[in-house]
């Protein structure tokens, strides 16, 4: 009966299936084995670029903490000339009092 073709094409097929779920199993495994991986990658570029993302809104806030404190000084300054631009206009005109009272005085005989 060894010799029945059909037993022998059983045979062989019954050989190839083992070495396709051998096979199977195998690739079941490296795409386990692929899948942590790639997770384990993912986590720590998750981690690097949250780490990026969190200097960089760090840098943000520094840098609009200092844009609001030199506005805050800039307002203050603008402030300050106008206080000054008032105080020199109220001098310039007791001056030119003054000067007036002065030719006043000198055209007194």
């Amino acid at each position: 009966m060894s010799d029945d073709p059909v037993l022998a094409a059983l045979i062989r097929l019954e050989a190839a299936q083992a070495t396709l779920q051998a096979g199977q199993v195998t690739l079941q495994a490296g795409q386990a084995t692929l899948r942590a991986d790639v997770m384990e990658r993912i986590d720590r570029l998750q981690d690097s670029v949250r780490a990026r993302l969190d200097s960089i809104h760090d840098d943000i806030a520094v840098t609009m903490h200092h844009s609001h404190r030199t506005r805050e000084a800039h307002d203050a300054t603008r402030v300050e000339l106008r206080s000054l631009n008032e105080t020199v206009d109220l001098l310039q005109r007791k001056l030119a009092r003054v000067e007036a009272e002065v030719r006043e005085i000198k055209d007194m005989p």
